[in-house]
């Protein structure tokens, strides 16, 4: 499928439809930093429903259903449908699509398409109004449904372990590109270097930060996660790590602990209540840390 490019100085994002239209490029300085060797990488949006567990206690042997725009655990293979294509504006991109469901390729309603829940995300390159950093990447993401729809904020790992979900986003980076895990506390602002699980199954590391990130070895440069509504959550983790060395990827998402219901709503209409806007940033720590400063100053 043909690609939907932005670039500026710094950055190039790709979104391509064979994945959803999920973010399957970020280059930083020409320097490709996502990983897309398997289906459910990327960066994108993970939600998570409590669909099928009626009576089931947390990871009793149930596989809980998450939805992707393209999701490693679906057996067709196949990307979400689009509700609609991309459209380009200068340095930003406008999508939507109908997720899909996994394991097993299920759905939300028995024996009905899932289109009756769409994620709509516009992906913008800096500089943005307030914001004249081309570091930036402003990652807005809105949701719509038919029927109301209660989030799930805890699954089951591959070790049989409670984990926070959903993720708003997820990211899989290149490990041999970016190496080195840190945080920034929300606190003092000093950033902390941490080793998050390196295993094969799924059984990340939680975290309570301001921001995240993966950074290169030599600590040049690296790529944070932010999302600024995510610390209003006193005391609730806000983030995951895991390093995948088998795979050569290290993954790290943003949670988020406060979506509750999506209420139903027609005509393309999206609930105002669930809208998050993260923020994907390049650069060194301190220049990382000067960003977030601009946005809580300019966009609190």
């Amino acid at each position: 499928m043909t690609d939907a490019i932005v670039t500026n100085p710094v950055i190039s994002l790709a979104v391509t439809q064979d994945r959803g239209n999920s973010i399957a490029s970020l280059k930083v300085l020409g320097s490709e930093t996502i990983d897309t060797s398997d289906l459910g990488r990327g960066i994108q949006a993970s939600i998570y429903f409590p669909t099928g567990l009626a009576g089931k206690s947390l990871c009793a042997g149930v596989n809980e259903h998450w939805m992707n725009l393209q999701s490693a655990g679906n057996d067709e293979k196949v990307p979400a449908r689009i509700c609609l294509q991309p459209t380009k504006e200068e340095c930003t991109i406008t999508v939507a699509a109908y997720p899909q469901m996994s394991p097993n390729g299920g759905h939300l309603w028995e024996n009905e398409p899932d289109q009756h829940f769409c994620i709509h995300t516009t992906y913008a390159l800096g500089p943005l109004p307030g914001l004249p950093f081309p570091e930036l990447v402003q990652l807005d993401y809105r949701f719509r449904t038919t029927r109301g729809l209660e989030f799930s904020h805890l699954v089951c790992d591959q070790r049989g372990k409670p984990t926070i979900v959903p993720f708003i986003p997820l990211a899989f980076f290149k490990a041999d590109v970016l190496s080195r895990l840190f945080g920034e506390d929300e606190r003092t602002g000093e950033w902390q270097e941490y080793q998050p699980r390196a295993e094969t199954v799924y059984h990340p590391s939680h975290y309570r930060q301001r921001a995240m990130a993966w950074m290169r070895a030599d600590l040049g440069w690296g790529l944070a996660l932010y999302g600024p509504w995510t610390l209003s959550d006193t005391g609730l983790d806000n983030f995951t790590a895991q390093a995948f060395p088998d795979y050569g990827v290290n993954q790290l998402c943003l949670v988020d602990q406060s979506l509750g219901t999506i209420n139903a709503t027609q005509d393309e209409q999206y609930d105002a209540s669930t809208q998050r806007t993260a923020y994907l940033i390049a650069g060194n720590m301190d220049t990382i840390s000067r960003i977030i400063d601009a946005i809580e100053k300019n966009h609190p």
